[in-house]
């Protein structure tokens, strides 16, 4: 809720001011990113683990501070691949790390790994360096880069979309 008070000066510098007014201002969450969608052409390089040389921007689009929640998924129609904690057959895992420069594969820790369901930022998730999803400031922005380990082997030779969400939640 936010107070307020109106008044006016006169020639003496002497104020008058009018009856306090509050009003409640609308809590509105969101996040941007600049895309959803990895596409994964052509899966020659099976069992392999490589960090994504392409990021994506994370924006607060909101009007309160916030924190994000992560997930990941493939949207493939008809794909038999999944994200998991380690990779098997059609099965692959993606870590996720905030921060402003490209990090080396060691950057990713276990805390780091996206799954089908959300997880929160937090210190010691998807943070690298102090940068952090965590607390975004309104229009504060994020750098996202992943780290992706292929499957063991695939039953499809199919091009695979993994879909990056991001949701907002107001912190505290």
């Amino acid at each position: 809720t936010y107070y307020f008070r109106v008044g006016s000066l006169n020639w003496n510098g002497v104020a008058n001011y009018a009856a306090a007014v509050s009003t409640l201002m609308p809590i509105q969450l969101g996040v941007s990113l600049t895309t959803h969608t990895l596409t994964l052409p052509g899966l020659t390089d099976l069992n392999y683990t490589f960090v994504i040389s392409t990021s994506i921007i994370l924006t607060n689009t909101g009007n309160v501070p916030e924190t994000y929640l992560l997930s990941a998924t493939t949207t493939t129609t008809g794909s038999p691949w999944t994200i998991g904690a380690t990779p098997a057959q059609d099965r692959f895992v993606l870590w996720s790390v905030v921060n402003s420069t490209i990090p080396a594969a060691v950057d990713f820790e276990a805390a780091d790994k996206l799954a089908d369901t959300e997880a929160p930022c937090a210190l010691g998730a998807f943070t690298m360096n102090n940068e952090t999803c965590v607390q975004v400031p309104v229009g504060g922005t994020n750098t996202l880069w992943m780290q992706l380990a292929m499957p063991i082997v695939t039953s499809t030779a199919a091009a695979q979309d993994i879909r990056i969400t991001a949701r907002a939640v107001k912190d505290p």
